[in-house]
């Protein structure tokens, strides 16, 4: 038998799930705000990044709750993103320097397993 859910491609797993979870953070937060309007009395206007003065009501305040939570989710998720698409193997990174000297003669290589700090 196949599984039909993976081979229609609608898995949830890796990346898809990172960004529904990520889409659901910015959501609520954005509901939130919106929510903070109807708890608090006459709120002062929020300022988004400290630059933007967004109005006092609540799409100003969904607004802001919904893009700062994009920007400080974001742009780590974005960083963590990059260096995995850099990184292919993690095992490969020291290999470098040890496979050059396998090469050059196997009987005289010398593989220290101290650390260059040492």
């Amino acid at each position: 038998m196949t599984d039909t859910a993976a081979s229609d491609g609608r898995r949830l797993g890796g990346r898809r799930f990172v960004v529904l979870l990520y889409l659901a953070l910015v959501g609520v937060s954005g509901v939130m705000g919106v929510l903070f309007t109807t708890a608090v009395d006459d709120p002062s206007p929020p300022a988004l990044f400290f630059a933007f003065e967004l109005p006092p009501t609540a799409v100003g305040f969904g607004l802001y709750g919904a893009v700062t939570i994009a920007v400080v989710l974001g742009v780590p998720l974005a960083l963590v993103v990059a260096v995995s698409e850099l990184v292919d193997d993690v095992d490969a990174v020291g290999r470098a320097e040890t496979d050059a000297t396998d090469d050059a003669d196997p009987d005289t290589a010398a593989v220290s397993s101290e650390s260059p700090k040492d």
